[in-house]
């Protein structure tokens, strides 16, 4: 299994150049063979929608719900400029996505915590200017020979981070 993790902008070389705003893109754990978690910190604005988004390679697997390794959004934010308004949510994906497709935008749709009201699992859009930290885990299933999958996490259509997973599947075919 391959397993790539997403690195800072300021040190991204080579595929990563394009990589912008993450103050720290953490390292990607592979749990197993068909699960990967990552994390970043993410520098995010007002009305930015930060979410994950399947990339072109990923090919016909799952993406699966599992109640013990739901792909997690965990953001916190804090305003950058003097003020007294905070704002706290926790989100998590909440069904099955059957062979979602290539850019497959992946919104954390069940909210559990969310002071102020302010985080919408329908947009999946940012409440204020902040800096957010993701945590999230995706498990693949094996439908076919190998299961791979590139995962993007993208703020505005801007790539922040990326995690690779290339499962073989050994089924008997």
């Amino acid at each position: 299994m391959a397993c790539t993790n997403n690195e800072p902008s300021s040190k991204a070389t080579g595929p990563f150049d394009h990589v912008e705003s993450v103050i720290y893109g953490g390292e990607t754990v592979c749990t197993n063979q068909d699960t990967i978690s990552g994390f970043a910190i993410i520098k995010a604005s007002k009305g930015d929608a930060v979410y994950v988004r399947t990339h072109s390679s990923y090919t016909n697997g799952h993406i699966l719900r599992d109640n013990n390794k739901r792909r997690l959004l965990v953001g916190s934010g804090t305003l950058l400029i003097p003020t007294t308004q905070y704002s706290a949510f926790y989100a998590y994906f909440s069904h099955h996505e059957i062979a979602p497709g290539n850019h497959h935008t992946l919104i954390f749709d069940t909210v559990k915590t969310n002071t102020d009201g302010m985080y919408s699992g329908i947009t999946g859009v940012f409440p204020l200017d902040g800096v957010y930290g993701f945590i999230y885990t995706i498990r693949m299933g094996c439908h076919t020979a190998f299961a791979i999958g590139t995962f993007k996490i993208m703020r505005n259509n801007k790539i922040e981070g990326v995690s690779f997973i290339d499962v073989p599947c050994n089924l008997l075919i």
